[in-house]
């Protein structure tokens, strides 16, 4: 009964994401031929680049949601990929879909934050990383509506949300943002490196080289973008800055999904999962769980009793065990 229903919710998944995934595909074409039906002043080639890197995080994450359902890394991941897939379709001409690209402009690198965060079970534990993360959201929706409402130039097509026309405004608002996000960066930085402290020596190789360059891709796209225009890089470099970012971005969830995939954290990844799930009220029993997490439909779960000297399954039964 048990293997039953585990097959009949692993098919259920299955279709559910294979549903987003022609979703997300619908998503990146239309962002593309709006795109490129648009007067943007990037090249095709950055345009075209830009709808499948986004793809990059619903294709890893749904590979990984559907060879790992226990952990929520997957559903972050699709998450992440078709808030960036939505944002894009404000590159297109058209006001409705311009003010929603300004809005979630920034909210692609809050999941990412939430991504490192929840890693590797998906889950958030402890009150530090939510509110970490909490702040991250906020910097990316909140504090980014200063750019919408006071920025964008005297003229369309980014002023569909603009309230007054303030450079100054915007750039303050900037600033503060950038601030406020330096601050998550740091929290960030600091509880992952708490964590990697209480890994087993033979665990922190694996982890400290994706945990550091998710950090990285974070700081790096917040960050870049200011100091190109504090530099003054020429015109002729802009298309390969911006390229940069997409990659820097791009890369995370192809680490995060190979990792996962491959099992890269043995017992760690599993054990973190199972903590995760196994949490008052999660309304599911202990042989659910640990199939789920190890990946094992033929899991049984064995408890001893001394008073019968006999091991029993979760209703009482006796079990025979090897």
């Amino acid at each position: 009964m048990g293997q039953t229903s585990l097959t009949v919710n692993r098919s259920s998944l299955v279709l559910a994401y294979a549903l987003v995934g022609m979703a997300a595909m619908a998503l990146a074409v239309i962002d593309l031929a709006l795109m490129l039906d648009s007067q943007s002043p990037w090249p095709d080639w950055i345009l075209i680049c830009v709808p499948i890197f986004a793809s990059t995080f619903v294709v890893a994450g749904i590979l990984a949601a559907t060879r790992r359902p226990g952990s929520r890394m997957g559903a972050l991941m699709v998450a992440a990929g078709l808030v960036w897939l939505v944002a894009e379709l404000g590159n297109s001409e058209i006001p409705a879909l311009t003010a929603i690209g300004l809005i979630l402009a920034t909210v692609p690198l809050a999941i990412v934050f939430h991504l490192l965060l929840a890693f590797p079970s998906g889950r958030l534990r402890g009150r530090a990383s939510v509110i970490t993360v909490l702040v991250g959201y906020f910097v990316c929706t909140v504090m980014q509506a200063p750019q919408y409402l006071f920025g964008g130039g005297s003229e369309g097509p980014w002023t569909v949300l603009q309230v007054y026309n303030s450079e100054s405004l915007a750039d303050a608002g900037l600033w503060a943002q950038w601030g406020v996000g330096s601050c998550v960066t740091i929290a960030t930085a600091t509880i992952l490196w708490q964590r990697w402290r209480r890994i087993a020596p033979e665990g922190r190789r694996r982890v400290a080289p994706i945990l550091a360059y998710g950090i990285f891709a974070v700081l790096y796209v917040s960050v870049s973008g200011r100091l190109y225009v504090g530099i003054g890089i020429p015109d002729s470099w802009a298309p390969w800055a911006l390229f940069s970012q997409i990659v820097a971005v791009a890369i995370v969830p192809v680490a995060f999904g190979f990792t996962i995939l491959s099992g890269g954290f043995g017992r760690t990844l599993a054990i973190d999962e199972l903590a995760a799930r196994l949490e008052p009220g999660a309304g599911e029993s202990m042989t659910a769980a640990l199939a789920a997490t190890l990946g094992d439909r033929s899991v049984e779960l064995a408890l001893w009793i001394t008073d019968r000297e006999a091991y029993v399954d979760g209703l009482g039964n006796v079990l025979a065990v090897p």
